[in-house]
């Protein structure tokens, strides 16, 4: 029952992350390997760590102040726009790190059947990307489930931070895994709106197999947040 929650969650996640990533332009992802037009980002860089690999870029001159990203469930690095980097690097003046979490993107995959892990084990991939980059402490934000890691990271490697932001995020999810099992939910938080979660579990009953259905469902999902017959916070 774990796993399905999980799941489910998750694809909450995704539907809820899929306006930022429509909203990007193409010249957000203006990548040459190995390099990149821009002012700040100079490095790709696959990172190598307990049997995984994780896929990293950084923006920005390694002696100043280092900020790392952490996106949310099932987002890769890229939906923290190029740009948005760049700025913390050119007129933030920080060394910025995003990355791919694991089973997403170009980091490593993993049968989380035969090898389960937790936000914990997420929290300590973030802090072995700091180690490899031979970075001692870093500011640390973090966007949806990007919100716990980053918690947690504070919460087990509190001298590894130097300080946290969390973005569209929330330290309480059991209102989310409630609606989700149709049970009452002891969290002061206010649930999904029932259209999201019966998406959701549409989404989960029938998952999308071709690019083509994945961006179908991504837009199904932004009509029962935008659908003017039905505005989200109404239905």
């Amino acid at each position: 029952m774990k796993i399905k929650t999980w799941a489910l969650w998750t694809a909450l996640i995704l539907t809820l992350m899929a306006p930022a990533a429509h909203a990007m332009q193409d010249d957000d992802f203006e990548i040459e390997f190995g390099g990149r037009k821009g002012l700040a980002a100079f490095e790709q860089k696959v990172i190598q760590t307990n049997g995984l690999e994780f896929w990293t870029e950084t923006f920005g001159k390694r002696e100043n102040p280092a900020l790392v990203l952490i996106m949310g469930s099932g987002g890769q690095g890229l939906l923290w726009p190029q740009k948005f980097c760049e700025e913390l690097a050119d007129k933030g003046g920080f060394f910025v790190i995003r990355y791919d979490n694991r089973d997403v993107g170009l980091s490593s995959t993993i049968d989380y059947q035969k090898s389960p892990y937790t936000l914990l084990d997420m929290a300590k991939d973030a802090v072995a990307i700091l180690d490899d980059y031979d970075i001692r402490k870093a500011h640390v934000v973090g966007m949806s489930m990007g919100g716990p890691i980053a918690m947690l990271m504070e919460a087990h490697f509190p001298d590894r931070v130097a300080s946290l932001t969390l973005m569209a995020t929330t330290s309480d999810m059991r209102s989310n895994f409630a609606a989700l099992q149709g049970k009452p939910s002891p969290s002061p938080l206010s649930p999904p709106q029932p259209v999201i979660v019966e998406w959701v579990k549409s989404y989960v009953a029938n998952p999308p197999k071709t690019l083509d259905e994945k961006v179908e469902k991504f837009l199904e999902g932004d009509v029962y947040k935008t659908d003017q017959k039905c505005p989200l916070m109404k239905c």
